[in-house]
């Protein structure tokens, strides 16, 4: 093991910056014209980003968009999403996965998207990654709170991420969505049962 600024982890895993483990940087979203609203491809909305587990396709609303602009702010199967702004510190870049394989879903200005490289990273275990307590709190300290609590793509890129190797990261992901998998069975159980009280 070794020291390191996150803390102390395995002899073989690296420390990499967020924005390193993208494709292609960290870009925000196509503006959402009011008056393209109603019509076009699914739209991934700040909104969306607090669905659990992952952001759910059903409840995305539509948008009107170019092929030039679908081309650029696509949202493919293993993007992350950030916030950029919150009217509360604790909503600000929070993160969710798309875990839908489609090619008619675009992402808003409001958010920001990074399509992790998955030779070197796996979507899912990143997105638990960002999810976790020192993930947020390094997050929000790289926030900005004026009416509104926001973050840009600067105070994205340079959080520091534990990086496994990949298979181990895969392992990692395996675990972690087969408690996924339990929590959601059981909320659904528990969502039954009121139903079946009421």
């Amino acid at each position: 093991y070794k020291q390191t600024k996150v803390g102390i982890i395995p002899e073989d895993w690296e420390i990499v910056k967020l924005g390193d483990l993208s494709q292609n940087g960290i870009m925000n979203g196509v503006f959402n014209d009011p008056k393209k609203v109603g019509k076009g491809l699914k739209l991934i909305n700040v909104v969306n980003l607090y669905n659990e587990p992952f952001i759910n396709y059903d409840d995305l609303k539509l948008l009107e968009v170019s092929e030039k602009e679908y081309k650029k702010f696509s949202a493919l199967k293993g993007d992350l999403f950030f916030t950029r702004s919150s009217l509360k510190e604790e909503g600000i870049a929070h993160c969710n996965l798309f875990n839908i394989d489609t090619n008619d879903t675009v992402f808003e200005c409001h958010t920001m998207r990074i399509r992790p490289n998955k030779e070197i990273v796996n979507s899912y275990y990143l997105f638990r990654y960002c999810q976790s307590f020192y993930a947020r709190k390094i997050l929000i300290s790289n926030s900005k709170t004026t009416t509104m609590t926001t973050i840009d793509q600067n105070g994205l890129v340079s959080l520091l991420v534990p990086l496994p190797p990949l298979k181990e990261q895969e392992k990692i992901a395996e675990i972690l969505t087969t408690w996924d998998e339990a929590i959601t069975k059981q909320t659904e159980l528990l969502r039954a049962k009121e139903l079946q009280k009421k």
